[in-house]
């Protein structure tokens, strides 16, 4: 079991001479539900690949396996099963690190409700190339930008800058709907109504994080650009 009382899950596959020791991606689903995902968190990768190494066990496509010969199959039992136990001690890690940031905070509700989404992704605009913080891609084709600041002048300065990025990539033929994702939790008076409007013209979508919970019914319409 797991620290938390969480059975692990071993299977085993006989291929006559040889024997597959798996655990059928279930430690990486057990990362995901917990707000780590490996495909996209460099470090939570590398950390993986250390511990995989460790026990002498493979990690590839999210899984963590081990192939044996009949009469090996008890240690290499062991080595899987011990190499998923402290793969699944990585959410107790991300507890105690650096408070998380406003992308992380926006990128937990994606994994979170299953969007599946591109990081950092490069869009053409007509004068330059955007690099916007979350992409929804399939049907929803759905731009999201989430957006801090320290002043309301810096918000201002946020806002009108972001303005220009979705006005840009408009004007370069890209048909995307485009949600600005505010931070207006710990300081609400940072994001003016100035601000706030500057976005509501060039966004389809304004989501303050306040009522985050608008930001999943936002991005489960299946509804195009307003």
């Amino acid at each position: 079991m797991r620290s938390d009382n969480e059975h692990i899950q071993i299977e085993l596959t006989n291929l006559g001479n040889r024997v597959i020791i798996s655990d059928n991606g279930e430690t990486a689903d057990y990362l995901f539900v917990n707000g780590l995902d490996p495909d996209r968190s460099r470090i939570v990768h590398e950390c993986i690949n250390r511990i995989a190494a460790r026990f002498s066990v493979a990690w590839s496509a999210g899984e963590l396996s081990r192939e044996s010969t009949v009469e090996g199959v008890a240690e290499s039992f062991w080595k899987v099963l011990e190499a998923a136990r402290e793969v699944g001690t990585l959410i107790y890690k991300k507890a105690h690190r650096a408070p998380r940031t406003f992308d992380e905070e926006v990128e937990k509700e994606l994994i979170a409700h299953e969007f599946a989404y591109d990081s950092d992704f490069e869009v053409p605009g007509k004068s330059t190339v955007h690099r916007i913080r979350f992409y929804l891609n399939g049907n929803r084709n759905i731009l999201i930008q989430p957006l801090t600041a320290t002043s309301p002048h810096v918000a201002r300065a946020k806002a009108k800058q972001l303005a220009f990025d979705w006005f840009d990539i408009e004007e370069g033929g890209g048909r995307y709907r485009k949600i600005a994702v505010v931070d207006n939790v710990k300081d609400p008076a940072l994001w003016t109504e100035d601000a706030v409007s500057i976005l509501e013209t060039y966004s389809d979508n304004v989501v303050l994080w306040a009522n985050k919970a608008e930001f999943s019914r936002i991005l489960s319409e299946r509804g195009q650009r307003r």
